[in-house]
């Protein structure tokens, strides 16, 4: 089981979590950045859905809302996502900066900005309370782009911007707005698609769509259970998987279907950030 824990650790898991994001170590000019919640309400101590990233005079860098992950890419690099909150036209909204390009935040700006993001959140979303993505300020235009919805499943030829360039295959899983071979009415849920994993591929110029079958099936209760966070076994080249109330799994060469169950519990909640031993 440790090796998997490994394996898991190397790949994010979503904000607000602070503690599940990554292994990963952020620094700016040498200085080393710590996670914080961060409140929009700090007196009421209200919606903590929100982390800062802060240096050691608590000076603030990079706020992540609600469902983002990121991650280090040759130290100084940082690749960010997120995805729309609306299911019908879900798509993935990718980031990639030098953390050299942030700027210190405006607090007052960013409160503003991160409290309009919630006013225009539609009603009936029960996630009305929640603002996705990020804020941040800086000095070089980022580079971004949007991973379009309802890409079919299978290999999908794409042009990546300028200057995202990363060899090694990005991993971005979540609930994407894809035909499933068991996604029907027994989901009440319509804030919730198929879980997927994208994989985007710069160097090929395509994004492959897998879609986990093996996961949408009416066993799943999706407003209870959910993935965490998914990486590939070097050695095998299968997907690893944890989940909310699920456990730890493998999955097969397809990345469809169940191949092995590394731990099932119905109580498990991040243990991959135990330290291992």
């Amino acid at each position: 089981m440790k090796s998997y824990l490994k394996i898991l650790q190397k790949e994010p898991a979503p904000s607000p979590y602070s503690g599940v994001l990554s292994t990963d170590v952020f620094e700016i000019d040498g200085n080393p950045l710590t996670w914080k919640v961060y409140w929009l309400d700090p007196a009421n101590k209200q919606d903590s859905s929100r982390i800062m990233l802060v240096d050691a005079d608590n000076t603030p860098w990079l706020i992540l809302n609600y469902g983002c992950y990121i991650k280090c890419i040759d130290n100084s690099k940082v690749l960010l996502w997120y995805y729309s909150s609306e299911p019908e036209t879900r798509e993935y909204f990718v980031v990639f900066f030098d953390l050299a390009d942030l700027s210190p935040i405006n607090m007052e700006k960013a409160l503003e900005v991160l409290t309009e993001a919630i006013k225009s959140n539609p009603k009936d979303n029960p996630l009305s309370t929640v603002s996705y993505g990020y804020y941040a300020e800086f000095k070089n235009k980022p580079v971004s782009f949007t991973i379009p919805n309802k890409l079919s499943q299978g290999k999908n030829s794409h042009i990546f911007p300028e200057g995202f360039e990363i060899e090694e295959d990005v991993i971005i899983h979540g609930y994407y707005a894809v035909k499933s071979h068991d996604y029907g009415e027994h989901y009440y849920n319509p804030w919730i698609n198929p879980l997927c994993i994208l994989i985007l591929r710069s160097n090929k110029k395509e994004i492959k769509v897998v879609c986990v079958d093996w996961f949408n099936t009416s066993e799943w209760d999706l407003d209870y259970q959910w993935i965490t966070r998914i990486a590939r076994d070097p050695k095998t080249q299968k997907f690893v998987a944890e989940g909310f109330r699920i456990g730890i799994f493998r999955l097969d060469k397809s990345g469809k279907n169940l191949d092995k169950w590394i731990i099932r519990d119905d109580f498990y909640f991040y243990p991959s950030i135990d330290p291992i031993k």
